[in-house]
């Protein structure tokens, strides 16, 4: 098994784009993993940082 790896944007209806360069190379069946990157506002950003900072001060004063 081979891999590729790319950017790209999943349409709403659930298409993914392959980039032109890859089209005619990835021909027959395939297995797609989709890590998709969390958009978050700058308060959930804050309160996620703060959560693991708390978490390393626990684990040190355990």
């Amino acid at each position: 098994m081979k891999a590729i790896e790319f950017n790209t944007i999943i349409e709403a209806d659930g298409v993914i784009e392959l980039p032109d360069y890859y089209k005619n190379k990835c021909e027959g069946p395939a297995k797609v993993i989709i890590l998709q990157e969390e958009v978050a506002n700058p308060k959930d950003k804050v309160e996620q940082e703060y959560a693991k900072v708390k978490e390393i001060i626990k684990a040190i004063q355990d």
